[in-house]
């Protein structure tokens, strides 16, 4: 085989070529390995990948390799065939490779050898036998060449040679360099040349490959060192990685850790975790393997996974966050995409050292992920959030919820809240409840860039009176403060609840809480009538329109 082109055999009967490739009998050869100035005697096993130098009954040689015992020079050789060729360099690193055998002969081939050169290196060694040894040439030479191997034209643009070096080079001088190197310029036009590499260059091969040897010619000391430099462009908005980054900052300082996921994802994991609207789903057309065959709709899967193995490597607690795309089917072959974050707990993260032994609550891990929800969204500048029942095939009964927030614009839903329910712990063996929450990136980073505004400290004392009212079981403390900020007067700078309180003397189904008022105003010190009156009429108010009883 001659540059993996063309095969020659030569043989001199049909007898002699099947003794020659007869299996059983070339499964091992015996070959004789010349490596350095001594030879090793050593049995080597010979596979139909391995390419052999024969003669019409035995080998000769390991092409390009090692030679054989039967080909060795003795003191009295007289008569020697001398053989020049070009070998593939991918077969004989394999063959190198599968012998364990590294040889000078197989470090050159690997290399690449020029194949233009094979007649030329034959001529000149039997030229130097004559002169050194004094041989004589016999008559003759068989050539059996491979077609000749196709001219590599590269096209190399000026423009294109002078922005990579970062220096005013003519296009006369490009082609002069190229030309001194014995690189043929076939054509030139006025934004570009044609380069014939030389069979010898076989690292020419590409337009940067000629680039190259224009710069190492030109000379590197001509070529100027330009410092790095960066243009403002005033257009440009850069607060949405601005804001990316100061919610993964914030994330960080609450004790979370960021991981990261790839978007692909399997089908059968979407299906765990009750992906309703399959018809969304973007499923990939080559997909690299069945368990990477889909674009992920949702983080929460990935995130429980991420868990479960880290408990099977006996992490018993852990908070990790990430920030990524989903993926939805579009019309025809558009899809859409969104940044959203999520936030998985595991454990007794929220406990002190002394208390990690008992059992954690799910009702705990779920006000954990609360908590840090609201904290991250305070630190980002986010209104107060508040929550709404919601029902998901992956969540716990009881344990999940919507998270809503209160804007300029309206109401607006900003994610999703829950207890994984058992089934799916059970498939990574989660003995302990799992909190995770998903929210849209960019409604939770949606206010960062906002400026606060400046609320004025009075210098004037303030007056606390204090609210104790009796509500429906079923009236929450969220209720009950929308009400009193609907109607608060400028005055009241602060209210917090402080007790409830529920038994038989109040009444079935009924609950009391008590709040507690601060006043104050920025012009004078209250009175204490003034003070009296503004928090009675916030108190008439709060209870006629909850329907409540004060106490």
């Amino acid at each position: 085989r001659l540059n993996n082109l063309d095969y020659a055999w030569v043989y001199a009967d049909k007898n002699a070529y099947e003794r020659l490739f007869n299996p059983e009998l070339f499964a091992v050869t015996k070959l004789r390995n010349i490596s350095g100035n001594y030879l090793d005697e050593r049995y080597r096993p010979i596979t139909r990948e391995i390419l052999l130098i024969t003669d019409a009954e035995k080998p000769v040689a390991i092409a390009g390799v090692m030679g054989g015992a039967g080909s060795e020079i003795h003191d009295n050789t007289t008569a020697v065939l001398l053989e020049s060729a070009a070998f593939e360099q991918t077969g004989i690193r394999r063959t190198s490779h599968e012998l364990g055998l590294t040889t000078e002969s197989s470090y050159r081939f690997e290399r690449g050898v020029d194949i233009a050169t094979v007649d030329w290196a034959s001529k000149r060694a039997a030229a130097l036998m004559v002169e050194c040894a004094g041989a004589s040439v016999a008559r003759g030479v068989i050539d059996i060449s491979a077609k000749p191997p196709r001219t590599r034209k590269i096209k190399c643009r000026f423009d294109r040679a002078r922005s990579l070096l970062g220096t005013d080079i003519s296009d006369s001088r490009i082609v002069e360099i190229l030309e001194s190197l014995h690189i043929k310029v076939a054509k030139t036009t006025r934004t570009a040349c044609w380069a014939e590499a030389p069979s010898f260059r076989q690292d020419l091969t590409i337009e940067a490959d000629l680039i190259e040897e224009v710069a190492r010619i030109h000379g590197l000391h001509n070529i100027a060192v330009h410092a790095p430099r960066s243009e403002v462009v005033p257009d440009v908005d850069n607060s949405g990685v601005r804001a990316v980054s100061v919610c993964n900052a914030a994330l960080v300082g609450l004790g979370l850790i960021e991981v990261m996921h790839y978007s692909f994802i399997s089908p059968h994991l979407l299906d765990l975790f009750g992906d309703e609207d399959t018809a969304k789903r973007v499923v990939l057309p080559n997909p690299v393997s069945v368990e990477q065959s889909a674009l992920r709709p949702s983080l929460i899967p990935q995130m429980v996974e991420s868990l479960g193995h880290n408990a099977a490597r006996q992490t018993t607690e852990a908070a990790l966050f990430e920030m990524g795309r989903v993926f939805f089917a579009g019309i025809g072959e558009h899809c859409s995409e969104e940044e959203r974050l999520c936030v998985g707990l595991m454990g007794p993260i929220g406990r002190g050292p002394l208390d990690k032994r008992r059992a954690v609550e799910a009702s705990e891990v779920f006000l954990w992920l609360k908590g840090i929800i609201e904290s991250l969204c305070a630190s980002l500048g986010l209104p107060q959030l508040s929550y709404v029942a919601a029902s998901t095939q992956w969540a716990e009964d009881g344990y999940a919820a919507r998270i809503i927030y209160q804007s300029s614009a309206g109401t607006e839903e900003i994610g999703l809240i829950g207890i994984v329910s058992k089934q799916i712990r059970d498939k990574w063996r989660l003995l302990s409840p799992v909190a995770v929450l998903e929210a849209r990136l960019s409604v939770v980073t949606g206010s960062v860039s906002s400026v606060p505004s400046v609320t004025p400290i009075s210098v004037y004392p303030s007056v606390m009176r204090d609210m104790a009212i009796i509500v429906d079981q079923t009236t929450k403390n969220d209720d009950v403060m929308k009400v009193i900020r609907e109607n608060a007067p400028p005055e009241l700078t602060d209210v917090r609840l402080f007790d409830m309180f529920h038994n038989e003397g109040i009444g079935g189904g009924k609950r009391s809480l008590a709040y507690s008022f601060r006043y104050c105003s920025l012009e004078r010190t209250l009175t204490d009538e003034e003070a009296n009156r503004l928090h009675e009429e916030v108190k008439s108010k709060t209870v006629r329109e909850l329907n409540a009883e004060v106490r």
